[in-house]
This record gives structure tokens, C-alpha cells and sequence, in this order.
């Protein structure tokens, strides 16, 4: 609870500094993408693949999204 607080003062911060439409929403999705990520080593869940439960791949998938979102839509013309 205290990660996900500490992530909203973050966002807060980026907010009044974002360059671009989209970029809290971005930040927001690897914030809580890492965050997802160390509590899934902490349940108890059945290991799939490569040491990962499915949970763990799917939060990484996000984390990729949100960091192509940020690189993509900075570059756009415009933003």
C-alpha cells in the first residue's frame, strides 16, 4: 500500500510537468506494473514458465506497453 502511495505522489509530480496526453497514463502503467510484479513473488502461485507465474508475464507485457507508449507517443510530431 505504501509502494502504490508513493507511486501516486509520483504521478502527481509527473503530472504538473507532462509533456504530452497520455503520458500519466504510461508512467501509471509501469509504476504499477513493477509493482504487481514484486508482490506476485510474494503469493503463492503455481511457477508456469521460466520461474514466472502467468501473472508475472502479463505485468511484464504491460510494463513493455507502457514503455513503448512513453518512447512512441514522445516522438510523435506535435506532442
Amino acid at each position: 500500500m505504501t509502494l502504490m502511495f508513493l507511486a501516486f505522489l509520483a504521478l502527481v509530480f509527473l503530472y504538473r510537468a507532462k509533456k504530452f496526453d497520455g503520458q500519466i497514463f504510461f508512467w501509471w502503467l509501469i509504476l504499477y506494473s513493477a509493482y504487481r510484479f514484486l508482490i506476485e513473488f510474494l503469493r503463492f502461485s503455481p511457477i508456469h514458465w521460466l520461474g514466472l507465474t502467468p501473472s508475472q508475464w502479463l505485468v511484464i507485457l504491460t510494463f513493455a506497453l507502457g514503455l513503448w507508449g512513453l518512447t512512441f507517443y514522445k516522438k510523435r510530431p506535435g506532442a
